[in-house]
Parts: structure tokens; sequence; C-alpha cells
């Protein structure tokens, strides 16, 4: 911990993004992924604490919903129901880091929906990049269930919200938890965009059934920041598939786009 000491000491903000992310990956090896996604980031954050440093950001994630039988739009009091390991020890984090609260140290928690869009490691292990990167393939995409919700958010506008956060005021963001999630669809709902807008690309679906399952409000963050989501995912998708083929990305499923293929990596 000398390392992130010394790093953070003379330090503002804290943004914590530092974690083992995917359930799959985090699946794999429970034991290390609690002693990452969680020893320490709150090691990471009690020192942030002694070291006075007060806007400390905390990346959680929606998935601590988990399953939620009712389609009515959670807020960020709705109760929690994370199935995953990932998203145990995401709420497991954020009950530590309100407990830990103090005078000089309220944490803001942000929790993300599914994330897409570029990145300088492509990301082909989450739902909307896996279908672009299909369609700049010309291949067949497979949807299982379908019927399932989730909250999806662009890089861009994640970057946008984090900025607006750490240029807030402390009284505007201390100790509050915002959902940012731009969009929420079924996964019907994106086969039936995917199918107007390139109707040569086959979908199959499949019977069964991911657990999770829940749409997002993102309303407190757009009403105690006045932030705005810029990005339409009817829009994206073409943009993130000619990024595909600019970039000669042929084999999505290389070890180095897939996380939980890069496991050894992470754990060094």
């Amino acid at each position: 911990m000398g390392k992130i000491f010394s790093a953070i000491k003379n330090s503002e903000v804290v943004i914590h993004l530092a974690e083992m992310v995917g359930d799959p990956l985090c699946e794999k090896k429970p034991e290390k992924t609690f002693e990452i996604n969680f020893l320490a980031s709150i090691t990471i954050a009690n020192i942030c604490k002694n070291l006075g440093i007060s806007k400390f950001i905390y990346l959680s994630s929606c998935s601590v919903y988990g399953e939620k039988k009712k389609r009515s739009l959670l807020t960020e009091t709705s109760k929690i129901n994370p199935l995953s390991t990932y998203a145990k020890l995401k709420d497991l984090c954020e009950k530590s880091l309100i407990k830990n609260s103090g005078t000089n140290f309220q944490p803001c928690i942000v929790r993300l929906g599914t994330v897409y869009g570029d990145s300088i490691r492509p990301r082909f292990d989450l739902v909307i990049n896996l279908f672009c990167g299909l369609i700049a393939n010309n291949k067949k995409i497979t949807i299982q269930g379908g019927k399932q919700w989730r909250p999806f958010i662009h890089v861009e506008d994640v970057a946008r919200a984090l900025i607006r956060i750490v240029r807030a005021k402390q009284k505007r963001i201390n100790g509050k938890v915002f959902n940012i999630a731009g969009e929420n669809f079924t996964l019907d709902q994106i086969g039936d965009l995917i199918r107007k807008k390139y109707p040569k690309i086959k979908i199959e679906y499949h019977n069964g059934k991911d657990e999770r399952d829940y749409k997002v409000s993102s309303k407190k963050i757009m009403k105690t920041l006045r932030f705005r989501f810029k990005k339409k995912l009817n829009l994206e998708l073409g943009t993130y598939i000619k990024i595909i083929k600019k970039k000669q990305i042929k084999n999505i499923f290389s070890g180095k786009y897939i996380n939980v293929f890069n496991l050894n990596k992470f754990i060094k």
C-alpha cells in the first residue's frame, strides 16, 4: 500500500475504479476478488480518510439491484438484491463506506449501468459491445431469454458524469448515491433495434434467462447536478461498429478482449 499512499497523498479527489470487473472473472476466483474488490478498496478509502481527502468517489454497479419482479424504475433508495460475487462485494463496499463516513469523509457512490463504447483495450464481454463486434464481422447474434431489463450507459457519458461530480460542491455529493444509466432496454428491444438497422444480421433467440433483471432511474443526478446524458444507443451502435471495422478487429473472442481470460494479469 506504500505506492498507493504515495500516489494519492497530495490529491484532492480520488476516483476508485481499481477492481476486478465482470461476473465470470469474479466467480472464477472469489477469494481473490474479495481481497481486491473489498479489502483493498476499503483500505484505500481509509487511507483517503486519514489523509483528509474528502472527495472519494467509489464506482459501484447497478448490478446490486439484482432481480426485481416489479417493472418500476429503481431509485437509489430501492431495496437491493445482489446475485453474483461481483455485485455482493459492491454492496458490501457501499455499506462499509457509508458506515465509515464521518464529518470529513463522506464518499460519493456511483452505480453504473452496463457500459458500452470504445476503449484503449476493447471489451467484448459486455452485451452492447459484443453485439456491435458481431455485427461488424457479419456474425450471428444469440440472445438468451430476452425479456430481462438492463440499464445502459455510454463510456463518454460515464466520463462526463464523473467530471461533473468532481467539479460539484461538496454539499451536493457528500454521502450521496447516484445511479448513472442513460437508457433502459430489454435484450429483445435491443434485438429489434438491430434488426431494423441491420436486417441482414441473423439473430437467434434461446430459452433461458439471466437472473439479473432490473431497470433504473437516473433522475437524482440529473436533478442534483443538472446532468444530462448525451449518448443514445440507437445512434451509437453504428458509431461503434464503424470503429471496430476501422480497427480491423476480426476475432472479438480473442483473450485480450475478454476479462475472464485475463485473470493472471489482474491478480499479479
